[in-house]
């Protein structure tokens, strides 16, 4: 077990839930400098590469194939999100990379909208040869996209997969460095801590707005907009965090600010969730989507 801080670096940290979740009970710590929730498990690369390509499908959804109830999931949230980033002034995308691309849901419709050319990164061996069939570029890994000599791009995403990642903030600055244009934007959406139940076998991390910014921050970005809501699946909670960031350089202040009253936070959060459910059942949740018929096979 492993009770460093991913965000600080800081080795003291204390209880903060658990949870069970695949057979699993899986241990969540709060770092006592910074606020930051993260899974106490030390997985290593080589073990996480494995168990994404070919065992985590299986585990989270039953079986490694590509379901129709994702499917549609994926295809809405890729409208939303793209509405979204034309709503932030985003009108030009001329190279997309999207890691943790999945089906290819979310490339697929930039190629569409705008005329980008994309690529999609997915450890998954059934996914990546899923939209491998649809037509769209797909690499196995980053360490793949190296050793391709691809150019940088202009928008690089990465959705409900930062939560993933051991080194939140190694990742993205790596991302900056190497891989996104000087005038390019990061899209990045994860989980809620204070209103999503967070807690998986594969979510090393539970984000706040604040230990996401902060993670941002010390990357060397800065955030251009961020919005919490539910959509495509609740009107009324605010399961995600979806934020819109530029690149400003390594940042000089790596001092992170810390957030108080975690655990308080989270028991608000949660509470007021139970509560609106309970009252307004309808909005909370909604029907999963349909497959749009222009995405049916």
């Amino acid at each position: 077990m492993t009770q460093t801080c991913p965000l600080c670096h800081n080795d003291q940290s204390q209880l903060f839930e658990t949870a069970q979740d695949a057979g699993q009970r899986l241990e969540y710590r709060l770092c006592n400098r910074c606020g930051m929730v993260f899974q106490g498990s030390d997985w290593k690369k080589d073990q996480l590469n494995q168990f994404y390509a070919n065992d985590y499908r299986k585990l989270v959804e039953g079986e490694d194939q590509v379901s129709e109830k994702n499917r549609a999931i994926e295809e809405t949230r890729a409208s939303l999100l793209v509405g979204w980033l034309k709503a932030q002034g985003v009108g030009r995308v001329r190279r997309h990379m999207d890691v943790g691309a999945s089906t290819g849901a979310l490339i697929h419709r930039t190629q569409r909208e705008f005329g980008a050319q994309v690529l999609g990164v997915e450890l998954s061996n059934s996914h990546r040869a899923f939209a491998e069939r649809r037509g769209l570029p797909m690499l196995p890994s980053l360490d793949a996209l190296e050793a391709s000599g691809s150019e940088r791009f202009d928008l690089i995403s990465l959705i409900h997969v930062l939560e993933h990642l051991p080194d939140p903030v190694g990742s993205l600055a790596g991302l900056r460095e190497r891989w996104l244009t000087a005038d390019g934007v990061f899209l990045l959406e994860v989980p809620n801590l204070y209103v999503h139940n967070s807690y998986e076998i594969a979510h090393l991390h539970a984000f706040s707005q604040h230990t996401l910014s902060e993670t941002l921050r010390l990357a060397g970005y800065r955030i251009d907009a961020l919005r919490v809501h539910g959509q495509p699946r609740s009107n009324v909670l605010d399961l995600y965090i979806t934020v819109l960031a530029r690149p400003t350089g390594a940042s000089t202040d790596k001092t992170v600010r810390p957030e108080g009253r975690v655990r308080l936070k989270r028991r608000l959060g949660m509470a007021r969730r139970r509560l609106l459910e309970r009252l307004m059942p309808g909005q909370a949740w909604l029907p999963f989507p349909t497959l749009p018929a222009d995405e049916a096979e």
